[in-house]
Parts: structure tokens; C-alpha cells; sequence
């Protein structure tokens, strides 16, 4: 035993070694590690970067790597994303999402031209909303106009000359509306996805700006989403163990990513760099290097880029001449190199249908949640919960299981009942050589 720990984890720097001599080549390091980033943005040459507890920075994009980033406020609140756009008749802004301390009922801020934070929180209520995770829109007249604004059971617009947020769509109890995404230049032009029901699918798309909503989701919970098209005719979905393509007058919705045994992604972030027709999706690994791939040929196969990370890519975003920066929660911000696409093909992942994990259904939940995944062939299978620091907290399956499909409910509760306090769980899925993992949050 020994023996085979000591080779697995020379086995292990060794790959580590390797990734990080090919990352080096492909990203190009701008600072700001070790903060808890949470998210990204770009708009107009500005760069503006959200973290959990050390505020809200920014950046020229023409300046960066040598200068020194900028802080503009938040310092203490856990920001859940951000939004740099273009706000007044010359200005911009940065709009923040928080996830408000305890007692505390502003979800919104705003930054005009980098200065210090305002609230821009009126008619986001908590008794719909716990957090808001995603802000988008289209360009404002007004000063800090954010469009839209997802969190919890809610979906809220902030159109133009409005003084408070109004929902514009609302879930069921069991809902939860993650993600928004809307581009310039297709206005009026809105998707907002998340969870939905007891499968948990939710994916809405709007062609007038929010007036009217139309459900296209597809068999997952859509944790981020990019568009392209007047009417999003083509889209690229991320739910968690797979990558969904619509393609409209196509036949839907077809899975074109499912990630594979050994590394077990956990992918959460897509977005589509539409003059070079080009995906990007990535996310984070349990074990292995953090996840980032692209593809060329609108998801048919997959190239993966190598990082020499552990843990999350939390952010994806691509500057106006279409080059990709990658936020890590950890690491930094990086910028990846034009010429990337040298990558050796021998990274090509095709895609293959293995075991499928389904995004934990409610979630967030209190107390009880429900794992589903589909088994394609009998065998030996594990089913366990971790805690954010990779501590097994429960065993929910460890049995020979029939191939076909699985409902297993979480009670909140470690193995020896204990109850598990709020925060971020991770399950991972094993059958035979095959795994999958996916993240939920418990919220007491």
C-alpha cells in the first residue's frame, strides 16, 4: 500500500509538472491571486473582477499586465458577479450582485467610472431573492443602468428609465433562476437559465426584452449560457457533467459534451467567441487540473487547453477583439495566448455518452435535496458527499446497482446524523471506471 501511494503521488507531480510547462505557453498570468474571486467582466476596454470578501477590482485592459489594479469598494460582502457596461451618453459602470449578510436587504451596487459603490437595490426582495448570482442588459442612458438581474425564485429588469426592479419572470418554490445573458448586438434578446421543477431543467429565452418567455430548456440544470443569432439560434448550454448545443430548425437540443472518466469535470461556464465561431467551456476537477476546452467546429470535439491549476475556473469572458481571459477563484486572472489553437490534437475529446449525474434538484435546499444520475450498464456504484475542503461528510450509495435510473435524496446530514451547517457540498458519482461530480449549496 505504501508503495502504490508513494508511485501515485509521484505519478501525480509528475502531471502536474508537465501541465504546467504546456499551460505557460497558452496563459498569460495579470494578477490578483489568492482573493476568492467569483467573477468576471469586460465591456469598452474595461476589466472589473468580483471576489468574496476582498471587493471589487479594476482595470485598462490596453494597460494590463503592469499596472497595479484599482479597488473600488465592497470590501467584506460577497459579491456573486459582476457587470462592467456602457452607462450615460459617454460613461461606464460596474454593477455588483451580492449575496447580503445576515439582517442586511441590499442585493445591488453599482460603480460609476470605477468610484466608489451606491446601492441599486429597490424592488429586489428577499422573500424571493437570497442572492443575486448574474446581472446583464443593453446599453442604459441612464447612470448605472443594469438591464436584468437573476437570484433565487426570481428574474428582475431595471429597463432604462425604471427607478426600482420589477420581476419579469418568477419560478415555482422549487425554482431558481442562476444565470442571464443578453448581447448587444441582438437587442432584445434575453436567455436566463437555473432549475426548475423536480427534473430541474430551466432555460427561458425572451425575443422583446422580457415582455414574453418562451421555455427551450434542455435536460439539465443550465448553470451558464452564451447565444448567438437575432433570435439565439444557436446556444451553448453548461449543466455541470455535460454541454448542451441548440441549434434552432436543427432538431433542438443535442448533448455534444459529457465529460470523462478519470478527471470528472464539473463544467460551468460557456461562452462563444461568434467572429471565429468558436466555444470555450470550463469549469473545475476534483482531482485534476482545472478544466478549460474549446472547440472548433460548433461542439462536434473538444480540444482541452492545459492549466496548471487545481480547483475552480469560475469565470470565462472574452475582450472586444475576442480574446479569451480566464478568471481562476484562486489563481488569478489570465489572459490565453491568439495563438493557442497549436495545441496538440492528441487533447481532442470526442464526444461519448457515459454515466450522466443530474444537477442536485432543489438547489439551494434546506434540509432535503435529490441526486438523480442514469447508469448506462450494471456495476459497482458510489455515490458520496464532501464538504467544500474535500472531507467526505456522507456515504449515500455503495452497492451494486442494475443499469437504469436513480433517485437518491440528501437529508442535510453527515453518516452519523449530525446536521451539516449552510454552505457549498460536493457529490461525485463512481461506477466502475467512470465518475462524475456536481456542486449544491445548503442553506439552513
Amino acid at each position: 500500500m505504501k508503495y502504490f501511494l508513494s508511485s501515485l503521488v509521484l505519478m501525480l507531480i509528475l502531471v502536474t509538472l508537465i501541465n504546467f510547462a504546456n499551460a505557460q505557453s497558452y496563459l498569460e498570468y495579470f494578477g490578483l491571486q489568492n482573493l476568492n474571486i467569483t467573477s468576471l467582466s469586460i465591456y469598452g476596454g474595461i476589466i472589473a473582477v468580483g471576489t468574496d470578501g476582498n471587493g471589487v477590482f479594476w482595470n485598462w485592459l490596453e494597460t494590463l499586465p503592469d499596472s497595479y489594479w484599482l479597488l473600488a469598494g465592497l470590501e467584506g460582502l460577497s459579491v456573486q458577479t459582476v457587470y462592467t457596461h456602457k452607462s450615460g451618453p459617454l460613461g461606464w459602470a460596474i454593477g455588483a450582485g451580492v449575496w447580503p449578510e445576515a439582517g442586511d436587504h441590499i442585493f445591488v451596487y453599482c460603480s460609476y467610472l470605477g468610484q466608489g459603490f451606491e446601492t441599486n437595490s429597490e424592488g429586489v426582495v428577499d422573500s424571493l431573492t437570497y442572492a443575486v448570482t448574474d446581472l446583464d442588459g443593453f446599453p442604459d442612458p441612464t447612470i448605472c443602468g443594469e438591464t436584468y438581474a437573476a437570484g433565487g425564485w426570481a428574474l428582475y429588469r431595471r429597463y432604462f428609465g425604471d427607478t426600482d426592479w420589477e420581476p419579469v419572470y418568477i419560478t415555482s418554490i422549487e425554482g431558481n433562476i442562476h444565470t442571464v445573458q443578453a448581447h448587444e448586438e441582438y437587442p432584445g434578446v434575453v436567455l436566463a437559465g437555473g432549475g426548475e421543477g423536480f427534473a430541474g431543467f430551466f432555460l427561458i429565452r425572451s425575443l422583446d426584452f422580457g415582455e414574453n418567455w418562451e421555455d427551450i430548456s434542455p435536460l439539465g440544470y443550465v448553470l451558464d449560457v452564451d447565444f448567438m443569432g437575432a433570435s439565439a439560434d444557436t446556444i451553448f448550454a453548461a449543466t455541470g457533467s455535460s454541454v448542451f448545443r441548440y441549434t434552432a430548425g436543427g432538431g433542438g437540443w443535442e448533448q455534444v459534451f459529457q465529460t470523462t472518466p478519470p478527471n470528472g469535470d464539473y463544467l460551468t461556464e460557456v461562452v462563444i467567441a461568434r467572429e471565429q465561431e468558436r466555444v470555450f467551456v470550463a469549469g473545475s476537477s476534483f482531482w485534476y487540473q482545472s478544466p478549460l476546452y474549446y472547440s472548433d467546429n460548433w461542439g462536434e470535439t473538444w480540444v482541452q487547453i492545459p492549466t496548471d491549476w487545481l480547483g475552480a475556473i469560475i469565470d470565462l469572458e472574452l475582450s472586444e477583439d475576442s480574446v479569451l481571459f480566464v478568471a481562476h477563484q484562486s489563481e488569478g486572472i489570465y489572459r490565453l495566448d491568439p495563438d493557442f489553437t497549436d495545441v496538440e490534437d492528441d487533447d481532442e475529446i470526442p464526444a461519448e455518452p457515459v454515466i450522466t449525474l443530474h444537477q442536485n434538484y432543489p438547489n439551494p435546499f434546506n434540509p432535503l435535496t435529490t441526486i438523480s444520475f442514469d447508469l448506462p450498464r450494471s456495476g459497482n456504484v458510489m455515490l458520496i458527499v464532501n464538504n467544500a475542503r474535500g472531507k467526505l461528510v456522507a456515504t449515500l450509495v455503495d452497492k451494486f446497482l442494475s443499469e437504469g435510473h436513480y433517485d437518491i435524496t440528501w437529508d442535510g446530514c453527515d453518516d452519523q446524523g449530525h446536521e451539516m451547517p449552510s454552505g457549498v457540498y460536493f457529490y461525485r458519482l463512481e461506477a466502475e471506471a467512470e465518475n462524475a461530480a456536481g456542486k449544491m449549496m445548503l442553506v439552513r
